[in-house]
């Protein structure tokens, strides 16, 4: 990166593209559509009648373990259009996570593809049939893959990338100086909005959890529960928010300060006490709208 350039975005983050899946493949059946609109009394066309081809009880861990990756992901980096990338400043928690999180996972995948051919396949199938619906979901290519073929189809996988850096258009031939530096122009404007999008995308996870917090409070009468996490999901955020944003933004780790100050409010004094609750509330509120604006 060029001297004279301040840091941006492409200095503060990185790209990446995550998936992970369990394979558990559905299938229309008519019979189910049928059944479903007769119980209702309705046109079949309602209902999907769509079934999971597996039974849940082989594929429920796996699930939980595809869940908890995405939950992971959803929190720790930032989703931005087409665009996902880590914060840099968190990049180590979620390396952390892979490395701890993949030799899991795999366990999990190896043990479901051991078990596929004499007991999750076969068992799979005998319920469909005691459902009643073996005619019209034998011919699914589920029930002719082997060990392996079934193994490949449960995987987590995080492949990391970089960000377009307008300096290195420096080191490429065949360009005129005026095309080189319209390019340059170009990519560091996409990278602008890009910080904009990401510091945008952080102040709305922290407007939710506010707003949830307001208007559970705004709403509370004598029979409302009112749990430890409606303040710990603020503090939580307001935690991990210096290292989610992308570049130096006073505003917001000054805001998430702010909000982590009102999660220490007590629960049961917000519950019991009318007054530190609307002081609370306006807390959040003011919190909020300086949030919308960014």
């Amino acid at each position: 990166m060029s001297n004279t350039t301040k840091p941006s975005i492409i200095d503060n983050a990185i790209t990446y593209e995550m998936s992970c899946s369990c394979y558990n493949p559905t299938k229309k059946v008519k019979d189910v559509q049928a059944a479903a609109a007769k119980e209702f009394g309705c046109p079949e066309e309602v209902f999907t009648g769509t079934i999971y081809l597996l039974d849940d009880k082989f594929t429920k861990e796996l699930v939980e373990a595809v869940r908890k990756i995405r939950d992971f992901f959803d929190t720790h980096t930032l989703k931005l259009g087409l665009t996902s990338i880590i914060p840099s400043a968190n990049f180590f928690r979620v390396v952390d996570f892979v490395n701890n999180y993949v030799p899991t996972f795999e366990a999990k995948a190896d043990d479901f593809a051991r078990r596929w051919e004499g007991e999750i396949r076969p068992n799979s199938y005998a319920r469909l049939q005691r459902l009643g619906v073996t005619r019209q979901v034998q011919s699914a290519p589920i029930w002719k893959l082997s060990e392996s073929e079934v193994r490949a189809k449960t995987y987590f996988e995080v492949k990391k990338g970089t960000l377009s850096d307008p300096d290195t258009l420096a080191n490429i031939n065949g360009l005129t100086d005026d095309l080189r530096a319209a390019m340059e122009s170009d990519i560091r404007k996409d990278m602008a909005k890009l910080e904009v999008e990401a510091h945008r995308e952080i102040a709305r996870r922290m407007i939710v959890v506010l707003q949830n917090f307001s208007k559970k409070f705004r709403g509370l009468n004598e029979k409302s529960r009112v749990y430890d996490s409606i303040t710990n999901n603020i503090a939580d955020l307001a935690d991990l928010i210096p290292s989610l944003v992308v570049n130096d933004d006073p505003v917001l780790i000054e805001l998430a300060a702010e909000a982590k100050a009102l999660a220490a409010y007590d629960i049961d004094v917000l519950k019991d006490d009318p007054n530190t609750r609307v002081e609370a509330i306006n807390t959040a509120e003011d919190i909020i709208k300086k949030m919308s604006l960014i």
